[in-house]
Parts: C-alpha cells; sequence; structure tokens
C-alpha cells in the first residue's frame, strides 16, 4: 500500500532527560539540562528514499544522575503521516525508548515497541512482513561518543519511502565532529567565522536580490519536501525579510548582542535560515571537497568586534 504525499516525523518526549537527537547526523534537537518536551519535527527535508538513521545521545552516568529522577522517561520515534483513499493516517516506524535510571544495568536500559525486520502497510497499521515490502527497520546499535566519555549514542536504521531524490548534502563522506580541543577549535573558526561574516553582509546590505539567490536553492528542496508549490518557500521568506526591513527590524549584527544563524548548503556554502536568539547550528556543504560542517554557534560582541564563541 502507497502513502500520499508521505510525511517523516521525529517525536520526541522527555521527561527530566538530557540528550541529543539525530538525524542523519544532523542534530535536530540537545537539551543538556534535560528539560522536559513533547514535540513531534518534520524530517522530510533531512532524509532520503531509502535507508536513513536516528539516534539518541546520552551522556554518561555521573552527569545523568544530576538531572534525571523517578520520573524520568526518554522516547523517540520516527512517525510517518500521509493520506490513504483520501483518508489521513499515522504510523510509527520505529523507536527507541531510554529509561534514564542509572541505577539499572546498562544493558536493560534499552527498549523497543517496534522489533526488528520488515514492515508492510495496510489500510489500518504497519505490520511485520517478511519481505519488508514497505518498511524495514534495524536493531539499535550502541557506540562510545568520541566526544565525551562515558557518553554513549543509540541508532537505528529505517527505510523511508518518499518521491524525491536525496538531497546533495546527505552523499557526504565526512560530517563535522565538534571540536573539544582549543586548537582545532581555533583552525574551524578561521576556516568558518569569515564565511559566516560574508554570509551576513548581504543582510546588512539589505540586498534582496543577492539574498534570494542564495536561498533559493535550499528553498526549492523545502518546497519539494514539504509538497508545497515551487517557489513558495523562498517568497514566503523574502515577503517576511521585506517586511523586517520596512518595520526597521534590528538584522544590522552590530545592533545586536547576540544573534543566531543557522546556515545550509546552497552552492559553495549558505542559506540563513533564523536570526534572534543566543546560539544555533551551521551547516556548510562545499561542493568542491564533499563535506558538511555542522558547528554551535554562539555571536558575542568582545572588545568592540563580533566573534563565534562555543
Amino acid at each position: 500500500m502507497k502513502i500520499e504525499k508521505p510525511q517523516y516525523y521525529v517525536r520526541i518526549s522527555m521527561v527530566e532527560c538530557p540528550r541529543i537527537v539525530i538525524i542523519n547526523g544532523i542534530e535536530i534537537e540537545r537539551d543538556d539540562e534535560g528539560y522536559s518536551v513533547d514535540v513531534e519535527i518534520p524530517i522530510n527535508h533531512y532524509i532520503r528514499s531509502g535507508i536513513n538513521e536516528f539516534s539518541i545521545n546520552i551522556g554518561d552516568d555521573s552527569y545523568m544522575d544530576e538531572y534525571v529522577s523517578p520520573n524520568s522517561k526518554c522516547s523517540v520515534s520516527i512517525v510517518l503521516k500521509g493520506f490513504t483513499d483520501g483518508e489521513k493516517v499515522e504510523y510509527v516506524v520505529g523507536d527507541i525508548q531510554y529509561q534514564p535510571d542509572v541505577s539499572v544495568p546498562l544493558e536493560n536500559r534499552i527498549s523497543v515497541g517496534r522489533k526488528l525486520g520488515g514492515y508492510a502497510l495496510t489500510s489500518e497499521r504497519y505490520v511485520p512482513s517478511e519481505d519488508g515490502q514497505d518498511g524495514f527497520l534495524s536493531r539499535v546499535e550502541s557506540a562510545p561518543d568520541p566526544l565525551d566519555e562515558g557518553g554513549i549514542t543509540y541508532t537505528r536504521q529505517f527505510k523511508a519511502e518518499l518521491p524525491f531524490e536525496e538531497w546533495p548534502f546527505l552523499s557526504s563522506e565526512v560530517f563535522f565532529e565538534y571540536p573539544i580541543e582549543e586548537e582545532s577549535y581555533d583552525q574551524l573558526k578561521q576556516e568558518i567565522w569569515p564565511l559566516v561574516v560574508e554570509l551576513w553582509d548581504i543582510f546588512e546590505k539589505k540586498d534582496l536580490r543577492r539574498i534570494r539567490e542564495v536561498f533559493e536553492p535550499r528553498s526549492i528542496e523545502y518546497d519539494r519536501a514539504f509538497y508545497k508549490e515551487q517557489g513558495a518557500t523562498i517568497d514566503e521568506m523574502m515577503n517576511a525579510l521585506e517586511g523586517f526591513y520596512e518595520e526597521g527590524y534590528p538584522l544590522n549584527r552590530l545592533a545586536m548582542e547576540y544573534m543566531e544563524l543557522k546556515v545550509s548548503y546552497g552552492g559553495n556554502l549558505v542559506s540563513v535560515v533564523n536570526a534572534g536568539t543566543g546560539n544555533g547550528t551551521i551547516l556548510f556543504y562545499d561542493k568542491d571537497t564533499d563535506m558538511n560542517w555542522f558547528f554551535e554557534a554562539t555571536w558575542m560582541r568582545k572588545d568592540g568586534q563580533w566573534i563565534l564563541t562555543r
């Protein structure tokens, strides 16, 4: 059975559980202090038609013990929504349930609702199937976190059926790992900071034509991912930006103490997705090197200069 306009979400249900939720190597949600949340985030623009991965990263026991309580829970699910014969349908196609209680043996902290194997879609259910004609779900794999001694990343693979090609940045073989040494951080800052400044300059200049050129490639992909009319996303953004400029919205970085940039690829770099709060994720895709760069960043003004800090 085929789903019309399939829409995939990651459902994050947390109570007092520090975590990082990751889709195909991309950080989707993070809370180092474990605040509670119950949310669904659309992910069509982060996944491919075929095999994908979803992960949850958990800190070491001593860190977790500072934040968890007897009421803690940690659940990540992949949800498929769409239409069949005009009727709305919704299925959970994969999940990872983590028990945050550090007194529980490590091997007993993971459970799942959906078991390993192939799946088929019926009009009412997503059921196990030997041929796996409509879906596949792997076992939960665990691996040490290379950037956090004692931390663990739990990962499952799931199969998605989508009516569009893979996004180019997902084909990259090299994904950025957050630098934990000052030397590697400084080197990365030298590479990325000039690119961020160059990017923001076009907003300071209020160059709407150039901004549209920068944003359009990824915006068209958003349109495809969410079944919008081509050009709808970029038109919405440009209309909003024109309004910000008319109202004197403080987009000039020199007038703000903090500035968030979320950047995706387009040519050799760039698309600013949002600006306004104190921190965010920067993603660069360089076609020449076939590399993705992910960076947690905060804009701060120090000694009269804007810098990118950890």
